[in-house]
């Protein structure tokens, strides 16, 4: 889960950009793999906005991977 008011913010955000309504799409994203990379704090993922995580989650769901956001710089 989110720590802060400002993960909670970014959290609340990708929801809204994935579309999600209903509560089992929210449950997937908690069983995904790519929220346990968010939750890991050395993933520096919190850093990133809304609409990148929910890129990067759309990715994961689509390839079964993503793409590293900072390799693509």
């Amino acid at each position: 889960m989110a720590k802060s008011p400002e993960q909670l913010s970014v959290l609340l955000g990708l929801f809204e950009r994935l579309g999600f309504t209903e509560p089992c799409q929210i449950e997937e994203f908690y069983a995904s793999n790519f929220y346990e990379l968010l939750r890991n704090p050395d993933s520096g993922l919190w850093h990133l906005s809304s609409a990148a995580l929910a890129d990067l989650y759309r990715q994961e769901v689509e390839r079964g991977f993503f793409d590293d956001p900072e390799e693509q710089s």
